[in-house]
């Protein structure tokens, strides 16, 4: 098996580079590239799996690299009946991805010859995953270029300490700098010294800082033939060097050509030539390439080394003594070191906030500019900014209370405002602005305490009324979506100005409470030190004081588990998602054990009158798992006679369970943050707890939005009309090479809505043109969105169009974020269509008068959903 997974090995590696190319045997380019690309998509589905697990760190052709939690498991070992080999370990990582493997890539139509003619099929997968590890660390280099990453380029260590592997970097590669491979052979060691991160890198400056400390003294106090060892490349000659045209150049060739001028021509005839050099300083502005120095020079006669050293350098004065510190080009050799200390230690260093541990090599341009972004006090606000780590100095919420309490208290009464309470004091309120009698102290004792309180609280009663008032016209005048009326002298002469601080000072103070219970109770905040947007917290808030009024309860396609909730909280859309548990209702055997059970407590009539043995409610787990117990138990168990219940969606358990109007029990749903990390932003059923339904969608009946679609074909039109400001846009579906519709539709707008006996008002039509009706939906799109963004945003979208709202929405037609309404009639409107020559002007006329309909149509669906509890939206 070892030798059959070799061979898979090799053939995915050299597969692809041997059969593509045209002089091999077996050359097939249909065969290079299916096999290239099972390899490729059988590693990309072991990263897909080690994703979910823990980190890839580097992807190959024949395996993977990865960080697993310590957590996860690793071997488990089997006792067996076998006494050859009582024990059997198995790598669990090994065994997920080959039961991928097998799942996946398994030939079941793998046909072998038993005799002419005849053959026996069967399934074959021999390819197999093999674990190595875990070791001890894994070093990676960072790229000098922003945004990328080096592939291939990786040393590994195992538990105790020594090197595992190690690819990519130039101590494997031959010609390279000897100072760089001894850089390299000692930095990657020092990587484990330490305790934290910054000591580790510490720790490998030290390698760093001794070659540095050589370069930029120029070789001071090392003898010259160590100082040639460790600045001197080489390069091979893969052809002889009469083969190279003249205008070629190169390091290598450059040096070949100096050894032929040296030694003469005959060194230089046979392909091969090993050309070993250093890199001169001289002559000063010419390329790299021609100041290279053949390394035999240095080892000749001091008059033919001066000769030619004078000749390739272009300097007379050079004497018989050989000068490195004036020959070399040190600056070279320091970039060239210093790009290899840069992607090994100062950039990742930088990438993980150390502060640089060998100062004297600079970070890139890029790196610079974002250090110094990360460390400037005036850091430019960024949505990524946001979900920066918390400092631990940020972790206390300032409190509200103790804001409110250490303000001045001393407020001016101006006839209505403060708090009225229960007990009969009262809190900076003008009692004479209510003609409030107090009672002489030489009142009639024959008035009794009940008498007394009735009216004290008829009067208190009367106070808050008119406070309300007050307040409300307030709200009304400065503070009402549209409101242009600023904050000025009148506002604050206001007499009920008093009342609203006082009551938003308490709803402050309570968001305050709730957004620091948030904060304390949220685990993913807690344990990974994330501070969320101030708005993100303000939202969660939110929705734990505010009252839910529900629009729409939608079925959430890529989790079958979850709902969207679509609701109105203070007069703001929001969307939130809430897991639904399925409850069923199961008759069953008396002793029959099934799990998630409980007894059914209120009484129920079975259909047909049938007498039941035991009724349980049952909740089905999420999942597939769920999907099992239910298949099981309505055919897979003797003892359980009967199912009901098992078809209703979990839209409809929503809408049965919470209705149009709902509040979030703050205490169950804070004890259950502790919730997997992709759901702990969700709501569930249990914790939301339905209320009173006689103040449901109120005051905002003129926030809403007409959409009309009517299409066949190539002909229709399609058109959003926005309530709340009067304005349209319609877009006529027609092909290119029909002329430009010409409609009056003011006219239109004054006969539609006469037609339905409707107010008359002026509407702002935008009329558009389009070939096909994507286009069309794309204009309506956008205008929607721009609908969203200004004042008076839509809380409620109604619908008429031939085709589902289901399907609108997965064709990217319709933002998701709307809840929609919708109307009858659209089967009806397509016959419109059948006229050849007005249909434009008819569906025109059709569109105005649905959306003059539309303000009774939500009004009587508004009266039906206070009525029955049901979001307006799911009303069928």
């Amino acid at each position: 098996m070892e030798s059959l997974q070799l061979a898979h090995k090799c053939i995915l590696n050299s597969f692809y580079g041997y059969v593509m190319r045209k002089g091999s045997r077996w050359y097939s380019m249909e065969m290079a590239g299916i096999v290239t690309y099972l390899g490729a998509t059988l590693i990309q589905m072991a990263r897909a799996l080690v994703q979910q697990i823990g980190i890839t760190l580097e992807l190959d052709t024949d395996g993977i690299w990865c960080c697993l939690p310590q957590s996860f498991p690793e071997n488990f070992t089997f006792t067996t009946n076998n006494p050859s080999s009582s024990k059997v370990t198995i790598s669990y990582p090994c065994v997920v991805l080959n039961k991928m493997v097998h799942d996946d890539y398994t030939n079941h139509q793998y046909q072998t010859c038993i005799s002419p003619g005849v053959y026996e099929r069967r399934s074959e997968c021999s390819i197999y995953f093999e674990v190595d590890g875990p070791y001890l660390a894994m070093m990676l280099p960072a790229s000098r270029e922003e945004g990328k990453s080096i592939k291939k380029r990786y040393a590994v260590f195992d538990p105790d300490g020594r090197l595992a592997d190690l690819k990519g970097f130039e101590l494997k590669r031959r010609g390279e700098l000897m100072l760089i491979k001894d850089f390299q052979s000692q930095v990657f060691r020092r990587f484990l010294d330490g305790t934290t991160l910054v000591e580790a890198y510490e720790s490998a400056s030290v390698v760093a800082n001794v070659a540095l400390d050589m370069l930029y003294s120029k070789g001071e106090g090392y003898e010259a033939d160590e100082i040639l060892e460790k600045l001197s490349e080489s390069s091979n000659m893969t052809r002889r060097l009469s083969e190279y045209p003249e205008s070629q150049k190169s390091l290598a060739l450059t040096t070949a050509r100096r050894i032929a001028d040296f030694l003469g021509p005959q060194m230089v005839k046979d392909k091969g030539l090993a050309c070993q050099f250093v890199i001169s300083r001289l002559p000063s502005g010419r390329p790299v390439t021609e100041r290279a120095i053949p390394l035999t020079i240095f080892r000749a006669d001091p008059t033919v080394r001066t000769h030619f050293l004078r000749k390739w350098t272009g300097d007379n004065t050079l004497s018989a003594n050989i000068d490195l510190q004036h020959l070399l080009d040190w600056d070279y050799y320091i970039a060239r070191y210093s790009a290899c200390v840069q992607k090994i230690i100062t950039i990742p260093a930088a990438l993980q906030h150390v502060p640089n541990p060998v100062p004297r090599v600079p970070y890139p341009e890029w790196l610079q500019k974002r250090v110094q972004q990360r460390s400037s006090r005036f850091k430019q606000i960024s949505l990524t900014g946001m979900f920066e780590k918390m400092k631990s100095n940020e972790g206390d919420i300032p409190d509200v209370e103790d804001l409110v309490n250490n303000s001045d208290n001393t407020r001016l009464h101006r006839g209505v405002g403060g708090d009225l309470q229960r007990n009969g004091a009262t809190s900076g309120v003008d009692h004479s602005a209510y003609d409030v009698e107090e009672k002489s102290d030489n009142q009639s004792s024959s008035d009794s305490a009940a008498g007394s309180h009735d009216g004290h609280d008829r009067l208190l009663d009367q106070a808050m009324a008119l406070e309300d008032g007050v307040v409300n016209a307030l709200k009304d005048k400065y503070f009402a979506p549209g409101s242009t009326h600023s904050l000025d002298a009148d506002f604050f002469n206001n007499p009920g100005v008093d009342a609203w601080l006082t009551r938003q000072k308490q709803a402050w103070i309570h968001r305050a409470k709730l957004r620091r219970e948030v904060m304390k109770e949220d685990v993913f905040l807690n344990a990974d030190g994330k501070l969320a947007s101030t708005h993100f917290i303000d939202v969660r808030a939110k929705s734990l004081s505010a009252t839910w009024q529900i629009i729409e309860i939608r079925p959430e396609r890529a989790d079958s588990d979850t709902v969207s909730v679509i609701a109105v909280l203070d007069k703001t859309l929001y969307t939130f998602q809430c897991i639904v548990t399925r409850r069923i209702i199961v008759d069953a055997d008396p002793v029959a054990d099934i799990p998630c059970a409980s007894p059914v407590t209120t009484a129920h009539v079975l259909p047909r009158n049938r007498t039941p043995v035991k009724l349980l409610h049952v909740d089905l787990p999420p999942g597939q798992k769920g999907e099992r117990m239910l298949n099981e138990l309505r055919k897979g168990r003797e003892d359980v006679y009967a199912v009901y219940e098992d078809n209703v969606t979990r839209t409809e358990i929503m809408v049965e369970r919470v209705g149009c109007c709902a509040n979030v029990i703050v205490d169950d749903h804070l004890r259950n943050a502790r919730r997997r990390p992709h759901l702990r932003g969700t709501f569930s059923v249990d914790e939301l707890e339905s209320v009173s339904a006689a103040n449901y969608m109120q005051n905002f009946s003129d926030r809403f939005v007409f959409i009309f679609h009517v299409t066949s074909d190539t002909r229709g039109i399609v058109g959003v009309v926005n309530h709340y400001n009067h304005t349209a846009l319609i877009v006529v579906v027609q092909p290119s090479s029909a002329p430009v519709p010409l409609l009056d539709w003011k006219s239109l707008m004054i006969e539609a809505a006469k037609s339905v006996n409707s107010a008359e008002c002026s509407l702002g039509i935008v009329q558009e043109v389009t070939a096909d009706t994507d286009s069309a939906w794309r204009l309506i799109h956008r205008a929607l969105n721009e609908m969203l963004e200004g004042v008076g945003s839509p809380l409620l979208a109604v619908l008429e169009s031939n085709i589902t709202t289901q399907q609108l929405l997965e064709q990217r037609y319709l933002p998701p974020v709307l809840p929609y309404l919708r109307v009858l009639g659209a089967a009806e409107d397509e016959r419109l269509l059948s006229d050849p020559f007005r249909w434009v002007k008819l569906l025109g006329r059709r569109l105005l008068q649905r959306y003059c309909s539309s303000p009774q149509w939500i009004e009587e669906r508004v009266a039906f959903s206070r009525l029955s509890k049901i979001p307006i939206c799911n009303l069928k």
